[in-house]
């Protein structure tokens, strides 16, 4: 299975922030099926007509890569703030839907030059058209995803605090929208055989399975109790062995938990990342919800990135950490025996610009600002805040 062409790069940061300036005057692959542990089905519609029997050699498989790179964003969480600059964008195109992919094209060269790009969204969709809703009952354009797609990312996990704000129904129409747009998903589930169905990716021979689940949804109920998928440590050490045992290379999960604006991880966070990475089915654990910046570390021999913050929001402007986060940059190695193993993890510091204060929301490589000719100072001094915010949160790791 050769790996498609990966989405042609386009302008990156010097136009993001020309188009901020303005405002305030791929590697796509297919999803591989990996059997569940469920009963065969009782019957198997026959063939009248038997394929002749095979006399030449099949070709050989081609190799897998012995290294990949993948690329991991925050929280997309879509208040007001981000949807009206999505919608002036969009005006200035002549077109009535939100547009995004100005709001991400900064860093849109980190994400899409990864061979596996993930992300998070936290909220569910609405009608293409809206109503679109704000905190605390979420409902977000889902154009959104035609942003996400043209940075460069390749799926997205889903299970989230979020998740249910608009019901049953709501998360239906967030899968649909994904499958419509053929953008890989986990972590909620419009029927109990997609929960059943696990997410693997395939990424230049190299199988990638992501595993996505959530400490809650807010008290509000899951009328369906397969469609979000609730933490759960047995059950995801259980999937992951399954993965493995049907020939994944490598199995991520993505914990959604933490406690908000606080960098340090909770105890939640700390007894279910230990008792996911103490598993030897697991490769590599991550997590969002706190919307700051958690530590990267090793634990238990694996690597894990408590909190990646946020990678588009809009929160409290007295908590300036919610405006920072960061794309954690994994890289798998292939050992001597055939296995992967995720090396120590780096980062890219990213802002949020407020928009309020700059007239629109834009996400910025933080680094690149900082040598980018022509930049304001203002986003300067934003940029050298989220390097120096982030660096600290890692020393104290």
């Amino acid at each position: 299975m050769s790996p498609h062409p990966r989405r042609a790069l386009g302008p990156v940061l010097a136009a993001a922030v020309a188009a901020l300036v303005l405002a305030s005057c791929g590697n796509t692959r297919p999803i591989v099926a990996v059997p569940s542990d469920d009963p065969a089905p009782t019957a198997t519609p026959s063939n009248p007509f038997p394929t002749p029997t095979q006399t030449a050699d099949p070709p050989p498989a081609p190799a897998k890569a012995t290294q990949i790179s993948i690329a991991l964003g925050g929280d997309v969480l879509i208040h007001t703030g981000v949807w009206e600059t999505a919608q002036r964008d969009a005006a200035r195109r002549g077109e009535e839907l939100p547009d995004f992919r100005p709001m991400f094209a900064g860093v849109k060269d980190q994400i899409a030059s990864a061979d596996l790009a993930i992300c998070h969204l936290e909220t569910p969709l609405s009608p293409p058209s809206g109503p679109y809703r704000n905190y605390p009952v979420f409902s977000a354009p889902p154009s959104v995803l035609d942003g996400l797609i043209a940075t460069g990312y390749d799926g997205c996990t889903t299970a989230s605090n979020h998740s249910v704000d608009q019901g049953f129904t709501g998360l239906v129409r967030t899968v649909d929208a994904f499958d419509r747009r053929d953008l890989a998903h986990t972590g909620t589930f419009a029927t109990p055989r997609d929960a059943r169905q696990p997410l693997v990716f395939d990424v230049h021979g190299v199988t990638v399975g992501l595993i996505s689940m959530t400490f809650g949804t807010n008290g509000l109920p899951v009328t369906e109790p397969w469609s979000v998928n609730l933490i759960n440590v047995p059950r995801a050490i259980a999937q992951a062995r399954a993965m493995h045992r049907h020939g994944v290379d490598i199995v991520m999960v993505a914990v959604h938990a933490g406690d908000e604006y606080s960098h340090t991880p909770s105890d939640q966070q700390v007894a279910v990342f230990h008792a996911l990475a103490r598993s030897p089915y697991v490769d590599f654990v991550y997590g969002h919800h706190s919307h700051v910046v958690e530590p990267i570390e090793k634990i238990e021999g694996t690597w894990a990135v408590f909190g990646l913050g946020n990678f588009v929001a809009q929160q409290e402007t007295a908590v300036p950490d919610t405006y920072r986060g960061v794309i954690a940059h994994v890289h798998f190695v292939q050992r001597v025996d055939g296995t992967y193993h995720a090396e120590r993890p780096t980062y890219t510091p990213t802002v949020i610009t407020d928009p309020h204060v700059y007239g629109a929301t834009r996400v910025l490589d933080a680094t690149r600002l900082l040598t980018e000719p022509g930049v304001p100072a203002s986003l300067r001094r934003l940029a050298a805040g989220s390097i120096h915010s982030v660096r600290s949160i890692q020393a104290r790791a």
